[in-house]
């Protein structure tokens, strides 16, 4: 098929453009999609450019316009896989829970794990949500499918009805994910600064996380 130039392909509609098609522009669009994270992760989705998205995934320009309308809907299309990878995340959280282990303690390290894989695209929502007031609704959507996991992994009726309620949810995200989130993007730079052991670090902050967690659900 011949590409099409991009005032045509930013016309076409979406589902021709990379939904549901072959495993070769399946696979085409993954390799974009990942330029692109790496794009937006270094230079924020002001600074990125197409050109050289397009040059990171080693595929035409053209091309990068016949599947998107260029980097807004690049940038929907990064979080949505994050989101998909999160929904992944919590089918296997809830089939490697073992027996008697602290929930709170076992999410804080299976939420670091995930956040740690993605951690390109959540530096890109933080950045996004700080710069613009009408973003940020991905990431609560993120947060709502990794809070669902925690419900339903508590054998606790008692538990899972206190991670339901609209009182303790806000302080779960600005208490604990914000904090894991910025721990993990930042945690680098602390290490690097200050010399200190990554294990010992961690084990301290999941400790602490942990600690949180649980004191927050015990005053309600």
């Amino acid at each position: 098929m011949a590409l099409k130039p991009k005032e045509e392909a930013e016309h076409l509609p979406l589902k021709t453009r990379g939904k549901g098609g072959t495993s070769e522009s399946n696979a085409t669009i993954e390799q974009i999609l990942s330029a692109a994270e790496n794009e937006f992760a270094e230079k924020g989705v002001s600074g990125a450019r197409v050109d050289q998205i397009a040059k990171r995934a080693n595929v035409a320009k053209a091309l990068i316009y016949y599947y998107f309308n260029g980097k807004e809907e690049l940038l929907k299309a990064v979080i949505k896989r994050t989101f998909e990878k999160s929904s992944e995340y919590k089918r296997t959280f809830l089939n490697t829970g073992k027996e008697g282990e602290d929930i709170f303690d076992a999410l804080s390290h299976a939420g670091a794990t995930y956040i740690g894989d993605q951690l390109n695209v959540f530096r890109i929502m933080m950045v996004e949500l700080l710069r613009k007031e009408n973003t940020g609704g991905e990431l609560f959507t993120i947060m709502d499918e990794l809070f669902a996991g925690l419900k339903q992994s508590s054998s606790d009726p008692t538990l899972s009805k206190k991670l339901n309620s609209e009182e303790v949810q806000p302080e779960l995200f600005f208490f604990g994910s914000i904090p894991l989130m910025l721990f993990l993007l930042l945690e680098d730079k602390w290490l690097a600064h200050y010399q200190v052991d990554r294990e010992a670090l961690r084990a301290q902050f999941f400790s602490s996380a942990a600690t949180v967690m649980r004191s927050l659900l015990m005053k309600h």
